[in-house]
């Protein structure tokens, strides 16, 4: 709508009050005049009310579609949220098992090479270095455990941080 129709957008109804304002002034208005311009004002009135109802019942209408496209929104919202953080999650025990991997190849060269030579020298048993490396071997788990949570706690405190600039400028573009 151009600002010429803003301008004349009520003006038949501004019409009616001038006129209705008029016969108010004049003094000499005879009783059936009077009737007849209250009839006039009434169903002038009447469809006004008319229009207002259908105006209220579509603005209504299309409140509950913007009402429901909001909530749809903000469902789609969480579900991709979520989404992401079991992506960040998959990621993470990803880089966790290939640290742990190169952990665990790095526990098994220097077992062989440098470890189990001296515990062979000094205990002249094979079975010490069995257990030393199962020992190794159970421990990887837990360490797996550890840099997963470790990592997941680090990726999770920038997702919130990344949220809460996402809101702050929600917030700052709505005012």
């Amino acid at each position: 709508m151009d600002k010429n129709d803003k301008l004349h957008l009520f003006e038949s109804e501004n019409a009616i009050i001038r006129h209705a304002a008029e016969i108010c002034e004049k003094e000499d208005v005879s009783p059936e005049k009077l009737k007849e311009e209250l009839n006039y004002l009434m169903n002038e009135y009447e469809e006004l009310l008319n229009q207002s109802k259908i105006i209220t019942k579509v603005s209504d209408r299309l409140q509950n579609k913007f009402n429901n496209a909001n909530l749809l929104l903000q469902k789609k919202n969480i579900e991709l949220r979520h989404t992401i953080d079991e992506l960040t999650k998959a990621k993470i025990s990803k880089k966790a098992t290939t640290l742990v991997l190169i952990i665990a190849i790095g526990l098994f060269i220097i077992s062989e090479g440098l470890i189990e030579p001296i515990v062979e020298q000094y205990t002249k048993s094979f079975l010490v270095g069995f257990a030393f490396k199962g020992t190794i071997a159970l421990l990887l788990k837990p360490i797996e455990s550890l840099l997963e949570s470790t990592m997941l706690s680090h990726a999770m405190a920038r997702r919130r941080k990344e949220i809460d600039l996402e809101i702050a400028k929600e917030k700052a573009g709505n005012f």
